[in-house]
């Protein structure tokens, strides 16, 4: 791999490397630009309040400022993050959630194994505002709460990265024995200081 060299003393820095800084920052200022405002959060318990509360008003436009500038936000509808078959939404798409009738496939439905077919706006009262989560209160990080049979894998997904991830758990009811407890996790990471949103997985109880 080629490095740059500044004399015999320095410390070797691989070009590679500098690039994706430099790509990382020219994505966080151009989004910086194009929406007038700062992006992501230096408190990442912040950032996933803020994000939550977008979710429950359906505020687009805030949940895309505090999107991934680079990643992106990847949707999962259960707690396994499938990365073969889930959905990336940049904050631009993020943003234009109210537009758009194109159908997407998010993964398979528990228990059938039938793809889930759904546009964004389908897919988001389905599996990310099925529930106010906004109403719940956050659990310690990287902590799971809601316990299904699906595992949770969003720790090898993101191995090796400035990751983390809150989860806000709603139990279920005594009419359907607690079955019906909705969990949304929440997965940040941190760029350059600053915590982003790139991850919404969305649990349930599973066959």
């Amino acid at each position: 791999m080629e490095s740059d060299r500044r004399d015999s003393g320095s410390v070797i820095t691989p070009r590679c490397a500098v690039v994706g800084v430099l790509g990382a920052l020219l994505g966080v200022l151009t989004l910086v630009a194009c929406t007038g405002r700062d992006t992501g959060g230096r408190d990442p318990a912040d950032v996933a309040a803020r994000a939550i509360q977008a979710i429950s008003l359906k505020d687009w436009s805030a949940l895309a400022g505090l999107a991934d500038p680079v990643h992106g936000v990847r949707f999962s509808p259960y707690a396994y993050v499938d990365t073969t078959a889930g959905v990336v939404l940049s904050s631009a798409e993020i943003a234009a959630l109210g537009d758009g009738s194109q159908l997407r496939r998010w993964g398979t439905y528990d228990g059938s194994g039938e793809p889930i077919q759904l546009t964004v706006q389908a897919y988001f009262e389905r599996f990310v505002c099925d529930r106010d989560f906004a109403s719940a209160e956050p659990g310690p990080p990287n902590q799971r709460v809601g316990t299904g049979n699906t595992l949770n894998n969003i720790g090898q997904v993101y191995s090796g990265r400035d990751v983390l991830f809150f989860e806000y758990y709603l139990p279920g009811t005594e009419a359907y024995a607690g079955m019906d407890w909705r969990s949304l996790r929440l997965v940040l990471e941190r760029r350059l200081g600053r915590w982003y949103l790139i991850g919404v997985v969305h649990d349930e109880w599973t066959i």
